[in-house]
């Protein structure tokens, strides 16, 4: 088994710690609890485990994750996400944890099966509501590089809108077709 490291929470500095290995415990005696009992977690609606902290009325469910990602991974930057690299949204080890964007985090959820369906569908051709597939972006591409339509021309020709034309232009629809 691997060894246990326990620090501080963020935010919570004296009162509570987190371990490594994905665990909260007290560090300091309060009413009907003692320093050293670990916590026992439970499931919030986004099926994360949470634990919940208490201080002087004070009181808040938090995510475990988040808890052990920022004790040991450190803040997280704006516009980043925790993902579980193994998928298992139980498994809140620092080495199972990282900060990717969120474009990152759901292309993981995807090759991992973790999303399908009308979610994963959103992307490509696979969305009910798309009018392209792969190869007509790729024509797409190939037109804009050669100069010779408009967007709005070929966003006619092809029964989208220019605004479709331009994002798939500069990568922000169809991101994962070169």
């Amino acid at each position: 088994m691997d060894k246990e490291e326990w620090r501080q929470a963020v935010s919570w500095e004296g009162i509570y710690d987190i371990s490594n290995l994905g665990r909260a415990r007290r560090a300091k005696p309060g009413k009907n609890t003692f320093t050293g009992r670990i916590l026992k977690p439970c499931f919030n609606t986004g099926k994360y485990l949470c634990v919940d902290f208490r201080e002087k009325g004070r009181r808040k469910y938090y995510p475990l994750h988040c808890l052990v990602a920022a004790a040991f991974i450190g803040p997280r930057l704006d516009g980043l996400e925790i993902n579980h690299i193994d998928g298992n949204k139980t498994n809140n080890r620092v080495d199972n944890l990282e900060y990717i964007t969120h474009r990152e985090n759901l292309a993981h959820a995807i090759r991992l099966g973790l999303i399908s369906g009308s979610f994963a569908g959103m992307i490509g051709a696979m969305s009910s509501c798309s009018k392209l597939t792969e190869d007509g972006v790729r024509q797409i591409r190939r037109l804009i590089k050669e100069g010779e339509f408009t967007q709005k021309e070929i966003g006619l020709m092809y029964g989208v809108c220019q605004v479709n034309i331009s994002h798939i232009k500069l990568n922000k629809l169809w991101s994962h077709i070169k």
